[in-house]
């Protein structure tokens, strides 16, 4: 019995000091968050930024998310600057390092506080600080990609003799993925300015590249859990263009909805990909932008079958970028099949993809769809000679 309630005298003591440590903390807080109030109302604003040097890590950080709030809310940007200087450059990596929660907050300030050349030369060569905002871009956060890329381009924008190649990948991520319209525009501007494609080039992707990919395809639901599995799998870009619904199967996702809806999104993203990096494919599926659902359903049934398919889903686009992509569709795939209906018997660019294959020496296949009595005569001769 007396050890018994020795033991629960310990657990009380124990409760005790928590709930006054917790106490402790909490009147701390509300005294930095007084202290850092009264300094920024009375406009204040660089000895509320000391705060930000306290010891007491949760202290700073506290501090910086009121600093960078309060400056946000009140729209003062234009009329006040936030102190910037190589010490608190240094001090807002550390905090960053610390912790990556605060990635957003610190990024914000930056953007705020980075009002001339001289401001921006410290963030410039702080390089720890900008592999953290570039390594947080593919990140699922629509407001964080926001943030990072907008600081980006307003560094890059005065200062643009820096080596950013580590910049290119995570850009055209967000510029083709992001659901942040923001963030695609500054990131297609900042391409642009580094005169570097806006495409994507898959055979440089490593595993983690896929990953975060994955995380940025909220439409497919369960995104975390597919992010995950492909991780576990170890695949990067090359593997991730040969993906196959078979393949996804031996990775536990048979379901036939949630297979198409990953392929597809795979395809789209084959699209992207950098000229010369297209994966190959058993079958180019030729066919009338009309007929796009008979399509699909051929597409379907061909993946079911366990062959991989390329196919234009994108609608007609006209022009040389187009026509590369599809000569290099074509390339690489090891069977051209033709659905033939009214419209693609008659169709110019269904014409031209079967005459590029027939060059290529493609086996050529026909999946008849509708009964065509009068077909052209040079139609009919290529897809009779080569089945």
């Amino acid at each position: 019995m007396e050890k018994a309630a020795a033991k629960l005298e310990v657990v009380s003591l124990r409760k005790r000091a928590e709930i006054k440590e917790k106490e402790r903390i909490e009147k701390k807080q509300k005294e930095i968050q007084s202290l850092v109030t009264q300094h920024l109302e009375a406009d204040n604003w660089s000895i509320a930024v000391k705060f930000l040097f306290s010891d007491d890590e949760e202290a700073a950080f506290m501090a910086l998310d009121m600093i960078v709030a309060y400056v946000m809310s009140s729209d003062l940007r234009a009329e006040k600057e936030l102190p910037l200087d190589r010490p608190t450059v240094t001090r807002l990596r550390d905090l960053l390092e610390y912790s990556s929660e605060a990635i957003f907050s610190v990024v914000w300030y930056l953007i705020c506080a980075a009002t001339d050349t001289t401001r921006i030369e410290y963030i410039w060569h702080e390089d720890r600080l900008l592999d953290k905002v570039v390594s947080n871009l593919t990140l699922p956060s629509v407001e964080l990609q926001t943030a990072c890329t907008e600081l980006l381009k307003c560094i890059f924008e005065c200062k643009g003799d820096r080596d950013v190649s580590s910049w290119i990948q995570p850009l055209q991520i967000v510029k083709e993925f992001s659901n942040s319209s923001h963030a695609k525009r500054a990131a297609g501007h900042l391409l642009d300015h580094m005169d570097v494609p806006h495409r994507v080039d898959l055979s440089t992707w490593t595993p983690k590249d896929v990953s975060r990919w994955l995380m940025n395809q909220k439409q497919l639901g369960p995104y975390e859990v597919y992010s995950k599995k492909f991780l576990e799998r170890n695949i990067g870009g090359l593997q991730l263009m040969e993906i196959s619904p078979p393949d996804l199967a031996t990775m536990g996702i048979h379901n036939p909805t949630e297979q198409e809806k990953i392929t597809e999104i795979i395809d789209n993203l084959r699209l992207l990909n950098k000229k010369g990096q297209i994966g190959k494919k058993d079958v180019f599926l030729s066919y009338s932008h009309v007929n796009l659902q008979t399509a699909r359903k051929i597409k379907k049934a061909l993946n079911a079958a366990g062959y991989t398919v390329w196919i234009d889903e994108s609608g007609i686009r006209p022009g040389h970028k187009w026509r590369n992509e599809i000569a290099e569709g074509i390339q690489n795939s090891k069977a051209f099949v033709f659905l033939m209906t009214k419209r693609s018997a008659t169709s110019i660019y269904c014409h031209d993809e079967l005459g590029l294959a027939e060059d290529m020496k493609k086996s050529i296949f026909t999946a008849h769809y509708e009964n065509i009595t009068n077909i052209d005569p040079g139609l009919r001769l290529i897809i009779m000679s080569r089945q």
